[in-house]
């Protein structure tokens, strides 16, 4: 007897119909964070003996051209870990931004730079040669909680 309501449970469980209550309960409290930003967290090692050039390259030509589009930069430079630099980059659209080949977001940071670098290939130079001092780096998913709409001001 014992051997077939193990095996009864078994079936249960297989098919999904001890869950439906727990699914439907769940899906019942789901429900979209709210006063959150979300931020694409991109660790940076450059190559032995890179950092002043990609530092250079990061404050002097990639930061201005992202504050030209009215937006916050946030760079950290490490003094110890692992890493040299951590980026942290706004997602307009929240993880929605994720879901593009390339970004829009992309594509209007690469219109300002080269808007600033005086051509669309000047940009993919600048580009280049950033690339080119990064030995590693990681790309995460972050969020931060802003205080309720009403508190804000």
């Amino acid at each position: 007897m014992q051997k077939s309501i193990a095996l009864a449970m078994s079936a249960l469980l297989a098919s999904g119909a001890v869950l439906i209550p727990v699914s439907a309960s769940a899906q019942d409290t789901l429900e979209k964070r709210q006063n959150t930003d979300y931020y694409r967290v991109v660790n940076l090692d450059f190559k032995p003996g890179h950092n002043d050039e990609a530092w250079e390259i990061l404050y002097e030509k990639i930061a201005p051209a992202v504050r030209s589009l009215d937006r916050n930069f946030v760079a950290l430079d490490w003094e110890s870990g692992p890493w040299d630099s951590t980026v942290y980059i706004k997602l307009d659209d929240g993880y929605g931004a994720l879901e593009y080949a390339d970004s829009p977001q992309g594509a209007e940071f690469m219109e300002a730079l080269a808007k600033q670098e005086g051509s669309k290939k000047a940009a993919e130079n600048v580009m280049k040669d950033w690339v080119s001092h990064i030995a590693n780096d990681s790309q995460d998913l972050a969020h931060m909680h802003l205080p309720p709409a009403d508190e804000a001001e």
